[in-house]
């Protein structure tokens, strides 16, 4: 499920629960339901414990279609396998990952 925050006029996009093949378009489409141009957004999947190719591909098209939009945007990951998993594919040759919200929020 995603949630929507906004903290010091950032908008924060928390994703709960697994995001296998079926998920990850419900995921995309809410995104795209919700996001406004030239908006700062985290996008914080720091509940992820495992991720998969389907996974990684939506990733790829979720953070071009916000890219696009023109929008700011950092990802947060805790587990050291995600983030290592999403670094090797090329993740953070696009977007910047960081482990909290807080962190997040400082950065961008």
């Amino acid at each position: 499920m995603l949630k929507i925050d906004t903290i010091k006029g950032v908008n924060v996009y928390t994703y709960e629960g697994i995001l296998d093949r079926q998920n990850c378009a419900i995921f995309f489409k809410e995104i795209k339901l919700n996001l406004s141009p030239n908006k700062k957004i985290v996008l914080d999947l720091s509940s992820l414990s495992y991720v998969d190719s389907h996974f990684i591909g939506k990733l790829f098209e979720i953070l071009d279609y916000i890219l696009k939009k023109s929008c700011s945007i950092i990802v947060v990951i805790k587990q050291d396998n995600v983030k290592d998993t999403l670094t090797t594919v090329g993740i953070t040759k696009i977007v910047d990952i960081v482990d909290t919200t807080k962190k997040a929020l400082d950065l961008i």
